[in-house]
């Protein structure tokens, strides 16, 4: 094992514990970006069609990804938790990923569902995308319908029916 890969956690409540817990929270932006990602590539969708996994070159090959950027970005999924990665050495291309417990229990085992985890992502980029300060909302400002009632097309109308059927509510 190399001393450069060796990671020591730093001491409860010292400047750089307290330091490793900020970056996480500064992480948490481009953990989402990494999952909205993850979805605008159907991700879920290409590893549920099949038990096995997928290399990381079939994978970066099907979605027309670069592979040294591919990896490193599958690499990322696997770290944020949404793909399970095996066999995995810096920049392999064998290395193998699938869907993770997570994420199948986001989705489903085959990425047919999870109408309720695809809604919160589409909720939280909408209001990323209105440009409101944060501040100003807690303070009350009026936030557009995320629904749109009645819907305007019958795609529209075909997607709530859908997501209104798949819609589970916990008590």
């Amino acid at each position: 094992m190399n001393n450069y890969c060796v990671s020591i956690l730093p001491t409860s409540g010292s400047e750089r514990d307290c330091d490793n817990r900020f970056y996480e929270i500064l992480g948490g932006g481009a953990k989402f970006c990494l999952l909205e990602a993850f979805l605008d590539l159907k991700i879920p969708e290409l590893l549920g069609k099949e038990d096995n996994p997928y290399t990381a070159g079939r994978i970066c090959t099907e979605l027309g990804l670069d592979e040294h950027r591919g990896w490193k970005f599958l690499h990322d999924l696997a770290l944020c938790g949404f793909l399970t990665e095996t066999d995995a050495q810096q920049c392999d291309m064998n290395a193998k990923y699938a869907l993770s417990e997570d994420s199948i229990n986001f989705f489903c085992d085959d990425a047919t569902e999870g109408y309720f985890s695809r809604e919160l992502v589409t909720f939280q980029r909408y209001v990323k995308d209105l440009k409101i300060p944060f501040v100003d909302v807690l303070r009350g400002a009026t936030l557009p319908e995320m629904v749109k009632w009645p819907p305007q097309t019958h795609e529209a109308a075909a997607y709530l029916e859908t997501w209104m059927s798949k819609l589970t509510y916990y008590t």
